[in-house]
């Protein structure tokens, strides 16, 4: 998403960045923000702003706590992102929301509300094309879901399984 961002930036779009704020701070202290955005107007041209995700403070995001952390922002964040939204209107009226395809349960309906079209964009890496490309044969040879009591945690013997398995496979 922040490619698309920064490519949208480029051709002179003026846009705003927004994430929860467990991921705007790790944005900010992983990130020189000045240097990897080549904007026209650092002011005005490419802002991030930040909504809470209904997670305790001492609770970082993971996937063991996933549904958790979709059910508060559900409660939490979509009317932190309405208003959001309409106090960036004050200054310059969103004419589009592009959001990634796993929040889009968040920005739907208030993008309809507020009459702003709305475009969701799921972010994709070469990791999830050769897991949607692979699963099915996973689940064939019982690789997935995971045999007997096993958490879901990803160790080198699980890594190992998965590689002869795609040698198994010829690819």
């Amino acid at each position: 998403m922040m490619k698309l961002a920064e490519l949208l930036n480029q051709a002179a779009s003026q846009i705003t960045f927004v994430n929860t704020d467990y991921n705007q701070d790790r944005l900010m202290s992983h990130t020189d923000l000045t240097s990897s955005f080549h904007m026209i107007d650092p002011l005005t041209s490419f802002l991030f702003r930040s909504i809470p995700d209904g997670l305790r403070p001492d609770k970082a995001p993971s996937f063991l706590n996933f549904k958790e952390l979709l059910d508060n922002l559900q409660v939490v964040a979509r009317p932190v992102f309405c208003q959001l939204l309409i106090s960036i209107g004050d200054q310059r009226r969103p004419t589009c929301i592009i959001v990634h395809g796993i929040m889009s349960f968040v920005a739907i309906h208030i993008a309809e509300e507020l009459g702003i079209p709305v475009i969701t964009f799921r972010t994709y890496s070469s990791s999830c094309t050769w897991t949607n490309f692979l699963l099915s044969k996973l689940i064939e040879i019982g690789e997935v879901p995971f045999p007997g009591d096993t958490r879901v945690i990803i160790r080198a013997k699980l890594l190992k399984n998965f590689t002869q398995i795609t040698l198994h496979m010829g690819i």
